[in-house]
């Protein structure tokens, strides 16, 4: 695996060298990785192509435009049906795999200030092993909710997505937001502080964007199904005929002194709970002032907090990109036994290629606290790194784009321990110390985009997971890409 590091990292540094040296002495300006919060609300009221064609009108809804569009002064409205019709074979299976999902969106601008969109998704899949066996331990689909049996092994489960912004005038800087959807901070592969691979939840929010300083203020509603018993909970400590409810607050304060350079704050609150089904609202929740909550609750108090701070710098077409997250500091503790993770990552960017590489690590003891019903998950899955605690992690990814044809290459390799993820959900006096378990995931896909306005494409593609189970599978299909969610987990 050393040679195989090695190699890749000749490979990609030869290549952006070269691309470099021919290419024009531009300033690294790749929209989608300059924003502190994905999506940004910055560019919520402006995300929506209504462009109509000239030609005929099968062909333009098919290869160009959105479904349906109504472009009036005051209102604009899109339409678009969504599918994922996917065939795949896997070495460990002896039937096809599929995947049948049929969706629909609707988005739109009422008047200059008011935005808001609608998603409905319906999924009948057969699974990859180490999907299955991820379904076998937590319950739950990566990126979804508990699904339904489906046929002979299959599964069968639907999905929703919305939300509301509003500006007090057209071009304020402080919008506000009411949705039932995701966020992702940070500018990498992953996230360590926040990340959109999990299940939704409901959230309002309010975020300042100005000139050099960006702030958000966010209250989130998550939930504690502990399927399967994650959370190792007495059966007597915890209202079983609901899901427990818990209250997260999340700050983030950016500031862009030029436009090469960001640093970010982040602080995650999620305030103590009662042993029952619900919340009761305390005015604390809405205290919008970062790093107030560690000075009156302290790190490791009855209320979990988690800090982190992130740094970006930007030249020509190379962004290097960190982020620090702190669960825990203790001064007489060495490194190791700090309940940190770090990442460290650059992007090489241009109208035609996006190069990434990330190492990211976490150390024992983070996203967990002693009471498990205030670990930092929702719906049985983190809220921030997908793999969990205790893990070193190093990502290579290739994108590269050419009219129509669209290929991306990513490889994956981490060195954790069996127990890397199920010790999030556990009381972190008794986590487990697993055996070791290194997995590599190499993954090829390449896409004929039909239409962009939706990312409609036909695919192929394949993955190999050097691991205990050793599993790889081949895909085809049609679909529509106006999320990803990864299935980047292994046990």
């Amino acid at each position: 695996m050393n040679r195989l590091y090695t190699i890749f990292l000749l490979l990609f540094i030869s290549m952006l060298l070269t691309i470099t040296a021919n290419s024009q002495n531009t300033v690294y300006n790749n929209t989608e990785y300059n924003n502190f919060v994905t999506p940004s609300l910055r560019n919520f009221f402006d995300i929506y192509d209504t462009t109509q064609h000239q030609g005929n009108y099968i062909n333009r809804k098919l290869f160009n435009e959105h479904f349906i569009t109504v472009n009036e002064k005051d209102f604009t409205l899109i339409v678009d049906p969504l599918m994922n019709f996917t065939l795949a074979k896997s070495n460990k299976k002896d039937d096809l795999l599929y995947r049948n999902t049929r969706a629909a969106i609707v988005a739109g601008r009422i008047g200059k200030t008011v935005s808001f969109y609608s998603a409905f998704y319906e999924t009948q899949l057969t699974a990859p092993q180490y999907i299955d066996d991820y379904v076998k331990s937590y319950g739950v689909l990566p990126g979804h909710t508990n699904p339904k049996k489906f046929g002979d092994g299959g599964y069968d489960f639907g999905a929703v997505y919305g939300g509301v912004a509003w500006q007090i005038k057209k071009g304020s800087p402080i919008t506000f937001r009411l949705a039932f959807d995701e966020m992702f901070i940070g500018k990498g592969y992953r996230s360590l502080f926040l990340s959109n691979n999990g299940f939704p939840y409901y959230f309002v929010s309010t975020q300042y964007d100005k000139k050099k300083f960006f702030y958000l203020f966010s209250l989130a509603s998550m939930q504690n199904p502990n399927f399967r018993n994650v959370m190792e909970l007495q059966s007597s400590s915890i209202n079983t005929s609901a899901f427990h409810k818990k209250t997260v607050a999340f700050h983030y304060l950016g500031y862009r002194p030029n436009k090469n350079i960001s640093v970010g704050l982040f602080q995650a609150t999620l305030f103590q709970v009662a042993d029952s089904s619900s919340a009761t609202f305390r005015a604390e929740w809405l205290n919008p002032i970062i790093l107030a909550a560690p000075v009156c609750y302290g790190m490791e108090g009855s209320n979990n907090v988690l800090l982190g701070a992130e740094f970006s710098l930007a030249y020509h077409y190379v962004q290097f990109y960190s982020q620090l997250v702190i669960d825990d500091f203790g001064i007489n503790n060495s490194l190791a036994e700090q309940e940190i993770g770090c990442q460290i990552g650059a992007h090489y960017s241009s109208n035609l290629l996006h190069l990434n590489i990330e190492y990211n690590r976490v150390n024992k003891g983070v996203y967990s606290h002693t009471n498990p019903l205030q670990s930092y998950t929702n719906f049985n899955q983190p809220l921030a790194f997908q793999s969990g605690q205790n893990i070193k992690e190093l990502i290579f990814q290739i994108e590269y784009q050419y009219k129509k044809f669209y290929t991306e290459i990513v490889i994956i390799n981490q060195k954790k321990q069996t127990t890397s993820l199920e010790n999030v959900f556990k009381p972190q006096v008794i986590s487990l110390s697993g055996d070791a378990n290194d997995v590599t995931a190499v993954r090829g896909e390449l896409h004929w985009i039909i239409n962009p306005k939706t990312n409609l494409s036909f695919f192929t593609g394949a993955q190999k997971n050097y691991s205990t189970t050793n599993e790889e599978y081949l895909y085809l299909g049609l679909k529509t890409s106006l999320r990803k969610i990864s299935w980047d987990v292994f046990k």
